[in-house]
């Protein structure tokens, strides 16, 4: 079994990497709108979550809403306008949400609006390698899993939400945390048992 494991890791941990990086990398260079649904890396929710995040890195709220306005009206011009009028709407709403803002508060204040995809990029990143590893604990074979690498990193829909201005890599992250867990602390208790 530990043959298996080490072969395994040679070119599972490769694979995995490859598919990520192409993954990534065709998201960020072909984005926009496909057959009419909206591809983009940066979406009206994300105006809410800059502003806290310029916030967070220590501009004043409205020095923080004016600079996310101006990014967006250079970074994502179909957005612009409907990001002036939620100031006061929806972005009360999302006030509670502060974890992704103040992660990603370091990135967005050395690289703008772009810094909000560092955290989803790295949330993503962290998720498809405690997948893998869940993976292995289940001792799913290694073709299985590489049918399942190429199916997840070639679903266009998947990154569409994961690679934008969004916590929603986050809450990946943390199911997969919550798998793993799950899974390695059944396999010891089933050990245990045995």
């Amino acid at each position: 079994m530990q043959k298996r494991g080490n072969r395994a890791i040679r070119w599972t941990v490769p694979l995995l990497l490859a598919f990520f990086s192409l993954s990534i990398l065709t998201r960020l260079f072909y984005h926009g709108e496909v057959l009419g649904l909206d591809y983009n890396l940066y979406y009206p929710d994300g105006v809410c979550y800059t502003s806290h995040a310029y916030e967070f890195s220590g501009l004043s709220a409205d020095a923080a809403w004016q600079k996310t306005i101006t990014e967006y009206q250079t970074d994502s011009p179909k957005y612009s306008s409907l990001s002036k009028s939620m100031k006061n709407g929806s972005c009360q709403s999302l006030q509670a949400r502060i974890i992704y803002p103040l992660l990603s508060a370091p990135f967005v204040s050395y690289f703008g609006l772009k810094g909000l995809l560092v955290i989803p990029v790295l949330a993503l990143l962290l998720s498809f390698i405690l997948i893998l590893l869940s993976l292995r604990r289940l001792g799913i074979s290694d073709f299985a899993m590489a049918v399942g690498l190429l199916a997840v990193a070639s679903s266009s829909t998947f990154f569409r939400w994961n690679i934008a201005n969004l916590p929603e890599s986050l809450f990946l992250l943390w199911t997969s945390v919550s798998l793993f867990t799950l899974i390695t602390l059944s396999k010891s208790r089933f050990s245990k048992n045995k």
